[in-house]
């Protein structure tokens, strides 16, 4: 049975509608019938409905009704399913496992060691870090490039044109352990993963590896779709399991068919220190600069929550929302990381 012949049923449209319970939220499906007995197919819109303890932004499906002479079933829930389907991961138990996880030291440079490090925390699954080590560092920063999240991470290193990735030897540079993770083992990419329970798990495994290493507090640092992976384990693990204090950059607020909203986050369980660095002049339409404003109000339940807004840079090209515009900090690189690493060195979690 194909994908989408399986969301077209009620069996594929059950865990979704368990692992939305799971979450929070309610989905409510109502089937009517029109004058002279004409079949009618749903069209979801949203409404609140009273919080449910626990819930960060509960809601029901309301549904109207068209007129359409094909079954309801092959339609309605066709549409229901594609636009809810990161909530399929969450149906699924996710089973931990305890290792093994395998470190190799790759370089032996004095100033410098690096680290080729193979995480296992859930059956079947293991998730690669490229590590680079300072000899005494003061921080050390996981860094979740956005798009795809892919990073090509390799024992020799990680390659990306992304903001984060282009720029780890900034951070570097800052007496900072970067550590830069790929795209888990059992998938292609994190579209549809990054708001999972499995997602953190996976990093809880590299924040534990990432302790042994060096004894300092673990930041996670996020841009575009990345700040979703952040927001996402820092909602679900305090510290020590999970991060100490989080970075978001150029955030991602709307959701789309390949962006992941860092707002679909339980943000007001997140009890870290929480700094936000934007683009004033950020054109992509996911990522206004409004909503860098409205995601650090957002962030209620932080102890210590800072905004930076970054002006200027080089002259940008390229799609609006691609790393090489005003999204990616273009010309600006160097000072962004300068920001981001004072700031952390500034609100020591110890």
């Amino acid at each position: 049975m194909s994908v989408r012949s399986y969301l077209d049923s009620w069996a594929g449209i059950g865990p979704i509608a368990v692992g939305m319970a799971r979450q929070g939220f309610d989905l409510q499906l109502t089937r009517s019938t029109g004058a002279g007995g004409e079949r009618r197919s749903t069209r979801p819109e949203l409404e609140p409905v009273e919080p449910m303890i626990g819930a960060r932004r509960p809601f029901q499906r309301r549904l109207g009704t068209q007129t359409e002479r094909s079954p309801w079933t092959a339609n309605a829930l066709r549409r229901i399913a594609w636009l809810l389907i990161p909530f399929l991961w969450t149906a699924c138990a996710v089973r931990e496992v305890d290792g093994p996880s395998i470190v190799s030291r790759t370089s032996d440079r004095p100033d410098r060691q690096d680290y080729y490090v193979v995480v296992t925390r859930r059956a079947g699954a293991s998730q690669t870090v490229f590590v680079m080590k300072p000899e005494t560092p003061a921080a050390t920063v996981i860094l979740f490039m956005g798009g795809p999240g892919r990073a090509n991470v390799s024992p020799r290193g990680a390659t990306s044109g992304n903001f984060l990735i282009r720029s780890q030897l900034y951070f570097f540079e800052e007496n900072l352990m970067v550590a830069i993770v790929d795209v888990p083992s059992d998938r292609d990419t994190l579209e549809f993963f990054r708001h999972s329970e499995a997602h953190a798990i996976d990093i809880t495994g590299v924040i534990a590896e990432l302790r042994k290493l060096a004894d300092v507090p673990v930041w996670a640092v996020g841009t575009s779709n990345g700040s979703a992976s952040v927001a996402n384990v820092a909602a679900r693990f305090p510290p020590p399991t999970g991060p100490d204090g989080i970075v978001l950059t150029s955030s991602v607020e709307r959701s789309g068919a390949r962006s992941n909203s860092v707002f679909d986050a339980s943000l007001n369980r997140i009890r870290v220190p929480a700094l936000v660095v934007h683009h004033k002049d950020d054109a992509c339409p996911s990522t206004p600069y409004s909503g860098a404003i409205r995601l650090k109000d957002t962030l209620s339940a932080s102890p210590t929550r800072g905004l930076v807004g970054i002006d200027g840079g080089s002259m940008p090209y390229g799609p609006p929302c691609e790393p090489y515009h005003y999204h990616g900090f273009i010309g600006r690189e160097r000072q962004v990381v300068k920001i981001i690493a004072d700031w952390i060195k500034a609100h020591p979690t110890r």
